[in-house]
Formats: structure tokens, C-alpha cells, sequence
């Protein structure tokens, strides 16, 4: 073989053994973007995975904080009615103190006016007895006199 052939062959070989390298280095390349990928994926699920707990922790937290408020709105509103109730209970209870009082003011009124009446009519047979008394006296006076003439 001739130098030239062999000189060839050598740059042939060269050449293939760089294509070989070069195809190492696309293969080591393609692995290390799959290793990369692969890294990304999990790293995404990891993420994914973190962000599922917080969503869930976080609907767990809401629906506690919406049956709390449930409950404190049902309390609110069992006491509302007590109160609302109670103000009704206390209502009837002055109205009917209100209607006592005025009953009892009625009866007070009736018994001052026949207070009234039954002093009116001591006065008049008061003073009736007085004249009648009077007229006796004036009468035994004038029997006297009569008597003593």
C-alpha cells in the first residue's frame, strides 16, 4: 500500500473515530438532557406533590373555619331569639304591671269619689244634725221661758 492510500486509510480512521467521538458526546449529551428532563419531572412532581398538601391543608382549614362559622351563626341566632324572647316575656310582664296599675288606679279613683260622696253625705246629716240640734235646743229654751212666765 502506498503511502498515500495509507495516509488515507489513517484519515479515514481519524475520521470515523471522531465521528465515533462525536456520537459518544450526542449520546452522553442525549442522557444528560434525559437525566435533566428526568430531574425537571420530578422535581415538578415534588413541587406538585408540595402544592396538592397546602391546597389540601388549606380546603381542610376552610371548611373548619366555615363549619365554625355555621356554629357561631346558629348561636347567634339561638341567642338572638332567647334575648328576642326574653325582651317579649319582659314586654307582656310591664304591660300587664301597666294594666294592674291602672286597674288598681281605677278602683283608687272609685273609692276616693265614693270617699267623697260618703263624706258629702256625713256633712249633710252632720250639719242636719246640728240644725235639729240647734232647733232643739232653741225649742227646750223656749219651753222654758214658756214655763217660767
Amino acid at each position: 500500500m502506498t503511502e498515500r492510500r495509507r495516509a488515507e486509510l489513517d484519515e479515514r480512521d481519524q475520521a470515523a473515530d471522531e465521528r465515533d467521538r462525536i456520537a459518544e458526546q450526542r449520546d452522553s449529551t442525549a442522557e444528560q438532557r434525559e437525566t435533566a428532563a428526568g430531574e425537571r419531572e420530578r422535581l415538578a412532581d415534588e413541587r406538585e406533590a408540595a402544592a396538592d398538601d397546602r391546597e389540601a391543608s388549606l380546603l381542610a382549614k376552610e371548611d373548619e373555619l366555615d363549619k365554625l362559622a355555621h356554629r357561631l351563626r346558629e348561636r347567634t341566632d339561638q341567642s338572638i331569639d332567647r334575648s328576642l324572647d326574653t325582651l317579649h316575656s319582659a314586654r307582656s310582664a310591664v304591660t300587664r304591671a301597666h294594666e294592674r296599675i291602672d286597674r288598681s288606679e281605677a278602683r283608687l279613683h272609685d273609692s276616693n269619689r265614693r270617699v267623697a260622696r260618703d263624706q258629702a253625705e256625713i256633712d249633710r246629716e252632720t250639719a242636719a244634725s246640728r240644725r235639729d240640734v240647734a232647733e232643739a235646743e232653741v225649742t227646750e229654751r223656749d219651753q222654758r221661758d214658756d214655763e217660767s212666765h
